[in-house]
């Protein structure tokens, strides 16, 4: 979910505009799958997968954040069956708000200092 490279720097690898778009498509594609999740689960799946491959936010970038649960799932979504899907669709809804609230609390970032 990150690149290994920044941390052998020893720096904390920092999402570029392209990856908090790619993580936003992946929210709002959430959104969609879990109010139907039987109708929208392949825009779901590949917003999913692109957004596996984008540096997450800073401090969300360990095993048990909230992205990571949340593209896991998204990855998983196609395999489940309708019951399945029904079950995931609230643990995504939660899982988007919680992602939404990470993403307002992040501090913006200033292209003068962080590049």
């Amino acid at each position: 979910m990150t690149h290994r490279h920044a941390y052998r720097r020893r720096v904390t690898p920092r999402p570029s505009e392209r990856d908090l778009r790619l993580i936003n498509r992946m929210l709002v594609r959430a959104e969609k799958a879990a109010c139907t999740p039987c109708a929208n689960a392949l825009p779901f799946v590949r917003a999913a997968e692109r957004a596996g491959k984008a540096i997450l936010p800073v401090g969300h970038q360990g095993e048990q954040s909230v992205f990571v649960r949340l593209i896991r799932i998204g990855k998983d979504f196609l395999r489940l069956d309708l019951d399945a899907r029904r079950a995931a669709a609230s643990q995504i809804a939660e899982l988007t708000d919680r992602c939404r609230e990470a993403l307002d609390a992040a501090p913006p970032q200033r292209r003068d200092v962080h590049g």
